[in-house]
């Protein structure tokens, strides 16, 4: 289905300058414009956030509220476990002490990834498989920085799976090498590697061109609806940022599949 409409009218992005829509605008734009299919769509991108809130319930930290669910929708939804992923239940089953619900919680990150590859297709299976790999990218790369045990951050991953192999095997190397396919990034990253705002804003200005190279040729399709989307979210996380958060963000990524 094309979106010749939607296509049109929606703003130009820029890293460093504020959306012309506010969040809520966007979403109610994107869904009267959208089929009900393509739009749920939207909702799966989400998802990921809501997975990051119920780590935010956990640790008693503000919520992202531009999940799909509401902290009361949350707190709801984990009374009377349904509307949220079965694996998290088990997990939360699996772990009572909140503080070790907190510890292993990178656990549900994989999970969600592994799911999401198996189920998806088109720009989604794109998009989640890019999420993932660039995460396991900057796992190794900061663990590298700050002298932290690969093998132990990324105990939850499938250790036959080529990018986690390649991981892997620099354990024991004194520098940290990007793949190949990722020697772009790998500049970027390293040419920042001491200033970690920099570092964080290296990361956001490539996921936003990576994903504007994905769809920049079809600007009215489904496709370039759910890349701006996603575009939108790092414009507004580049605005909120500044120095120590830059550094609390890269922290976290590390600590997010590890």
């Amino acid at each position: 289905m094309s979106y010749y409409f939607l296509g049109s009218v929606l703003p130009p992005l820029k890293l460093g300058m504020a959306p012309e829509l506010h969040f809520e605008d966007l979403l109610v734009l994107l869904e009267e414009n959208m089929s009900a299919r393509d739009f749920k769509k939207i909702a799966k991108i989400r998802s990921f956030i809501d997975l990051q809130n119920v780590k935010n319930l956990l640790q008693k930290e503000p919520l992202d509220e531009r999940g799909n669910m509401s902290e009361k929708e949350l707190d709801q939804a984990l009374v009377t476990r349904e509307g949220l992923p079965e694996y998290l239940y088990e997990y939360l089953d699996e772990y009572e002490q909140t503080v070790d619900q907190i510890r292993h919680f990178s656990s549900v990150y994989v999970k969600f990834f592994r799911e999401m590859e198996q189920k998806e297709k088109g720009f989604l299976s794109f998009y989640f498989n890019f999420e993932r790999e660039w995460r396991l990218l900057m796992i190794g790369f900061r663990s590298k920085r700050i002298e932290r045990d690969l093998s132990k951050e990324l105990q939850y991953e499938d250790f036959q799976d080529p990018l986690v192999a390649h991981l892997l095997a620099q354990k024991d190397s004194p520098q940290f090498e990007f793949p190949f396919e990722y020697q772009d990034f790998d500049e970027q990253v390293k040419q920042a590697q001491d200033h970690p705002m920099d570092q964080y804003q290296a990361l956001a200005k490539y996921r936003f061109n990576r994903l504007q190279n994905q769809v920049q040729d079809h600007p009215f399709s489904a496709d370039y609806a759910l890349g701006y989307f996603v575009q939108y979210m790092l414009v507004q996380d580049w605005n909120q940022l500044n120095d120590h958060q830059g550094n609390q963000k890269l922290n976290g990524i590390v600590k997010e599949l590890g």
